[in-house]
């Protein structure tokens, strides 16, 4: 029977629990490694300053977005195998995506002018950033969930809900990112000029 395996779902939960404890350490580990480079450097204006980490993220969810679509439509045409490697590769983005965030939340918390820790931009920067990297951690899990019941072949033409929520989980955490990302620059810039 489709979505059923010899093992049960004791050993799914396993699977389950590594693979996300797998992603999250890989990111810690790397987003470390990363803030190792050393500290950014101050600049003398009072303007806040984006750090490049947010940027590439961007690239990240946009590359990851277009891969969920591309597993769905897979999925739909009995692609399984290159189905499969897709939500592999959404993980890994999604891995990657963690790691280069907690450099940018740190390169953020490095130039917090300590007299604007309650009220400056890069504070505000730093809370919507984290509430999406957070946002972002819950999706993870369903990536996790929907790769591993791929695996055990749950997925086939009619049955693909658990990718089409994936897929357009990342699409909407995307788009909000790049509202984020639309207001901190608008944020920046007003600073400048001031």
């Amino acid at each position: 029977m489709v979505g059923e395996h010899p093992r049960g779902e004791g050993a799914f939960a396993v699977q389950f629990f590594m693979f996300s404890v797998a992603a999250v350490a890989a990111a810690g580990g790397l987003g470390y490694g990363l803030t190792l480079t050393g500290p950014p450097a101050r600049s003398s204006t009072a303007a806040m300053q984006l750090p490049a980490a947010f940027f590439l993220t961007t690239v990240l969810l946009a590359v990851g977005s277009a891969t969920m679509a591309r597993a769905e439509f897979l999925v739909r045409n009995e692609r399984q195998e290159p189905f499969r490697n897709c939500l592999k590769v959404a993980y890994v983005i999604g891995t990657c995506f963690f790691s280069i965030q907690i450099y940018g939340l740190w390169w953020i918390l490095k130039l917090q002018n300590p007299n604007q820790a309650q009220t400056g931009a890069n504070a505000f920067v730093f809370v919507f950033a984290t509430l999406h990297a957070m946002h972002f951690f819950v999706a993870m899990l369903f990536i996790v969930y929907v790769m591993l019941k791929a695996h055990w072949d749950r997925y086939d033409h009619e049955y693909y809900w658990g990718v089409t929520f994936c897929a357009y989980s990342w699409h909407m955490l995307g788009i909000v990112w790049l509202a984020i990302m639309g207001v901190m620059l608008v944020a920046g810039s007003q600073q400048s000029v001031l």
